[in-house]
């Protein structure tokens, strides 16, 4: 009977041991989580710049051609 007392009281303590470094451990995930979100966010905001760069880019690029017209070159001697 002693040994299943001790047993149980073994088992508590261990079960609030756990319990008390998950409330530590879930504090960290969660900062961790928040940071990865704004780690995230930034790059999104990094890559659409980006891409809002290059459309713009071959936008201006599209415009240069369509506003120069072919030159004709005309060949000497002929």
């Amino acid at each position: 009977m002693i040994a299943d007392d001790q047993e149980r009281y073994l088992r508590r303590a261990a079960k609030a041991n756990r319990d008390r470094l998950a409330v530590a451990h879930r504090e960290a995930v969660i900062q961790e989580a928040a940071k990865k979100a704004v780690d995230v966010r930034q790059n999104m905001e990094r890559l659409k710049e980006l891409r809002l760069g290059k459309q713009a880019q071959d936008a201006r690029t599209e415009i240069s051609k369509a506003s120069h017209k072919p030159r004709r070159f005309k060949l000497k001697g002929r």
